[in-house]
């Protein structure tokens, strides 16, 4: 045996096949990753992409969450045999619901799935650690979560003639997509000039800002919902490409405050990941950020832990009376803990 391990050829030709598929999604590529990726088992980040693409018709890939369901399967089976934690991780977000549950309308199926990845690639990004394209020369995750959003909607046709318009479920499933592209732009492109990083940043507070001042009986499927969860969480965490804003245009002075605050605003209008993560951390040590917050968020709190607990379980209670699969559960974790 020499110094350095030999990769094996199938996991060579795995990553080229990747590789190929991420530079031109369409079904000559699928073919060449699912065949790589049965000659070496422990591929799931192939089966994810393909199962990624049908569930929000990704470029030249038509919308066919059977397809993407079947894909997925195999994703989880190929994951454990990897041992990766951070697909499981995913996973957890990914299926989880992902609208506005103040809607008195509902988002097509296409925005569903994009709602839902935005959501769950937030929670498991980071610039600074490859977690899916880990074998492919001068590529990163954000090239990964890039062609699945930017290109949502493109496997879906057409209709007319040369001057024919997109769907209405395609330009639906673009208009929930862009706070999320924006969020990875905003992240490669950190390294700008003070005075860039602040015009792309007050891009963002301002399509918050709108939000915010949304009533939430006034919520509509054109509502740019998403951005107060990516803003808020991206706070949260410790800033992101968005800790310029600490501090500027009212908010108060701690940016993980600021990201608190900014989730309880999002999920009182009835974003249902915000609601979701802030239900989900009550019960951990981020309890004392979140009562903070909220008496930051509402006028006239007493006790802010107990008044906070009653807040998420009614809106947990609405979520679950309208779209929101996932709140019964969620509801039933909190008021047992």
């Amino acid at each position: 045996m020499g110094l350095f391990k030999k990769e094996p050829p199938e996991k060579k030709a795995y990553w080229k096949a990747f590789g190929a598929m991420m530079k031109k999604p369409n079904a000559e590529t699928f073919a060449a990753m699912e065949e790589a990726c049965r000659a070496w088992p422990e591929g799931w980040q192939g089966y994810l992409f393909m199962a990624l693409a049908y569930d929000v018709a990704c470029a030249k890939i038509p919308f066919d969450p059977e397809k993407g369901a079947a894909y997925h399967k195999l994703a989880k089976e190929a994951g454990k045999k990897a041992g990766s934690d951070w697909l499981g991780v995913f996973y957890e977000c990914y299926e989880e619901s992902a609208g506005n549950f103040r809607l008195k309308e509902d988002y097509y199926p296409l925005t569903k799935n994009v709602r839902r990845l935005g959501a769950a690639m937030l929670f498991n990004y980071s610039e600074d650690e490859k977690h899916v394209v880990t074998d492919v020369a001068l590529k990163k995750d954000d090239a990964f979560w890039k062609e699945l959003l930017i290109h949502a909607g493109e496997g879906i046709p057409t209709k007319g003639g040369l001057f024919s318009s997109l769907p209405a479920d395609v330009v639906e499933a673009n208009h929930h997509a862009e706070p999320f592209i924006r969020y990875l732009n905003d992240y490669v492109n950190k390294n700008l000039e003070e005075k860039d990083q602040l015009k792309a940043a007050d891009k963002v507070y301002k399509q918050y800002n709108a939000f915010v001042k949304t009533g939430r009986d006034e919520v509509t499927t054109q509502t740019e919902d998403m951005y107060g969860y990516m803003l808020g969480y991206s706070l949260m965490i410790g800033g992101g490409p968005y800790q310029i804003l600490n501090g500027r245009q009212g908010f108060y002075q701690d940016i993980r405050i600021n990201g608190w605050i900014t989730l309880w605003k999002s999920a009182y209008r009835g974003n249902m990941p915000a609601l979701h993560l802030l239900a989900q951390l009550f019960h951990t040590e981020c309890a004392e950020l979140i009562d903070f917050a909220f008496s930051k968020s509402y006028s006239n709190v007493g006790n802010a832990h107990e008044e906070a607990y009653y807040e998420l379980v009614l809106m947990l209670e609405a979520a679950a009376k309208n779209r929101d699969e996932d709140a019964d559960r969620i509801l039933a974790d909190l008021v047992r803990k």
